[in-house]
């Protein structure tokens, strides 16, 4: 496989858009669910997800997406490293863990 010996610089590329996309997606869709200490339904977070892998691919484009698709070995598994990257990002959300937090000592006085 020709992408081996650049592995890093594609995995950091691919981070950097992942992380650009979660970005646009979080602020839009669901930071207001953070800020509110509340998880999004699995419907609506099933809808941000496909959003998110979406916005991925218009973001790196046609010939990048083909690069991580061979990269990856096929579509499927790209797409869900995606989703997976994008589910542990929405799991370990650090505003929603404050918020719940401070819910919890607000409840306590």
């Amino acid at each position: 496989m020709r992408y081996v010996e650049k592995s890093d610089l594609y995995i950091t590329l691919l981070e950097y858009y992942m992380q650009k996309a979660y970005d646009i997606i979080y602020k839009d869709k669901l930071l207001v669910y953070s800020m509110e200490a509340t998880k999004v339904k699995n419907e609506d977070l099933d809808i941000y997800s496909k959003q998110f892998v979406n916005l991925l691919l218009l973001t790196i484009g046609p010939s990048l997406e083909k690069v991580y698709i061979e990269y990856y070995g096929n579509e499927e598994t790209f797409f869900k490293n995606a989703l997976h990257y994008f589910h542990n990002k929405y799991d370990h959300d650090e505003i929603r863990e404050t918020s719940m937090d401070q819910l919890m000592d607000n409840d306590q006085i």
